[in-house]
């Protein structure tokens, strides 16, 4: 009897051997083939954008115009024209300027993408007209109400008067400056619903600029 008991323990000690021997070669199988199929981790470099826009250093203060603007894509930023509020004035109608390129070679605007903005608010059957063409080294912009009535304040925060959208044609770096309309040196427009000139409204006297890397 004892001679059978002991049988049975080596028995069951070979068995456990064997066990052992084939979870560790499972194991060791499982882990070759993971680093031969295991894919390399590979770093994550977030580049720049390939074209960007620069904020002008003014900073925004009530009754002020400026841009701000973003990248859409490689090639073109959107660009928003930005009155600041609280404005003095509860009765704009209507704003008329130009943006000039530094750079006309680098930069063109994206025909057909301007959009009216939230700044003006028609009311009373009143319309909205926007539009803005480039000419040369110059995007010629008008934004106005349509079919008389008043003009409307803008309140706290800012509001946008128009968007569009440039595209980069070749690397480097165009200014983007308000200016009035030539002939002459003129001074770009906010005007009220009797067509009088909003003094208090004032655009912002430095460039923002569009960079470029190139394509």
């Amino acid at each position: 009897m004892k001679k059978i008991d002991t049988h049975r323990s080596r028995l069951r000690a070979m068995r456990s051997c064997c066990v052992l021997l084939a979870v560790s070669l499972l194991v060791w199988t499982v882990l070759a083939v993971g680093c031969k199929t295991k894919d390399p981790v590979i770093p994550i470099t977030v580049l720049p954008p390939v074209t960007d826009f620069l904020a002008s250093t003014t900073a925004p203060t009530a009754n002020l115009v400026f841009l701000r603007g973003e990248p859409l894509d490689d090639e073109t930023v959107i660009i928003e024209v930005m009155i600041q509020g609280q404005t003095t004035s509860s009765d704009i109608y209507s704003f008329s300027f130009d943006l000039v390129l530094s750079n006309p070679l680098l930069a063109e605007l994206v025909t057909g993408s301007e959009l009216l903005g939230s700044a003006l608010v028609p009311s009373g059957g009143q319309g909205t007209s926007v539009q803005v063409a480039q000419n040369g080294d110059r995007i010629v912009v008008g934004v106005t109400k349509t079919n008389g009535g008043s003009g409307n304040g803008v309140g706290a925060g800012a509001e946008t008067i128009v968007t569009f959208e440039m595209r980069a044609l070749r690397g480097g770096e165009t200014e983007l400056r308000f200016a009035g309309a030539p002939p002459g040196p003129s001074d770009p427009l906010a005007e009220d619903s009797k067509g009088d000139l909003i003094g208090s409204i004032v655009f912002d006297p430095l460039p923002a600029k569009i960079v470029s890397l190139g394509t």
